[in-house]
């Protein structure tokens, strides 16, 4: 800062150099704001004629250390996440036929990024032909199903509500869960940890 700037700052008192650094955290926290465009929803992409199936990752790839890079100056640092692969198994398909999908690669980012775990259940809308999809920042085609879904008893016997619905759609050709009710099953698919801008303000 120069000198001039010190020395006012200095004669103004503590209360405009506190002011000064507020602003200075406002500009990180609006750099480190997240503005990743939305993806269709679950309930828009069915009437496309994709195919809807339960899957499980088997292997998760990640990228090697070498890979994962970041940019930092002054103020702000910009991280480039390279795609982490999973390795998936088609347990049920619930809508269309049974698709290729072998493979899901996502971006592991705070900002409209996804996550896999291995044994976990995922409901995923796909092109049939697919083999490896990949799931752009802000994709709402993958929806986690935690605690809602046993392979043992299978979707014709699940209580999930999402199941149910896509099981209903196959006779009603109507999908009723909003936006606000699909979001907790998109939650289960996003990073755990948070963004820069929420730890900022702390």
């Amino acid at each position: 800062m120069p000198q001039r700037v010190n020395a006012a700052l200095d004669v103004k008192g503590g209360t405009v150099r506190i002011a000064v650094l507020i602003l200075l955290l406002l500009q990180k926290i609006t750099v480190s704001a997240c503005s990743v465009d939305e993806g269709p929803l679950l309930g828009e992409l069915i009437h496309e004629g994709v195919s809807v199936v339960i899957l499980t990752p088997v292997e998760i790839v990640a990228p090697e250390p070498s890979n994962l890079k970041a940019v930092e100056d002054e103020d702000i640092t910009i991280h480039f996440y390279s795609p982490i692969t999973a390795k998936v198994r088609v347990v049920e398909v619930l809508l269309g036929k049974k698709p290729s999908i072998e493979e899901v690669t996502y971006i592991n980012s705070w900002c409209g990024g996804h996550r896999l775990e291995v044994d976990r259940y995922y409901v995923l809308a796909v092109d049939q032909l697919e083999r490896q999809h990949n799931l752009a920042l802000g994709g709402n085609e993958l929806l986690g199903l935690g605690d809602e879904y046993l392979e043992e008893v299978g979707a014709n016997k699940s209580d999930s509500v999402l199941i149910r619905e896509l099981v209903n759609y196959r006779d009603s050709g109507m999908f009723k869960l909003t936006s606000v009710m699909l979001r907790p099953y998109r939650e289960i698919t996003m990073p755990d940890h948070e963004s820069p801008s929420e730890r900022l303000r702390r």
